[in-house]
């Protein structure tokens, strides 16, 4: 019996042209954080306020800028 699994994913909008993108758990992505710092990798949801990039940055929602 096969059971499915819900996919984790991250839900942006683009403030200007006000266009949704979903991406799903474990694509590359970059982040810029508001002590202005790129971090790029896989990443992994831990849970509502942290997000894991390749397994070395834990980073709380609340630092990505929008």
């Amino acid at each position: 019996m096969l059971s499915a699994q819900e996919q984790k994913t991250i839900k942006t909008t683009n403030q200007i042209t006000q266009k949704e993108v979903v991406i799903k758990e474990n694509k590359r992505i970059t982040i810029k954080t508001v002590d202005d710092e790129k971090i790029s990798g896989r990443f992994k949801i831990e849970n509502n306020s942290i997000i894991i990039i390749s397994g070395l940055y834990f980073l709380p929602t609340n630092n990505i800028l929008n």
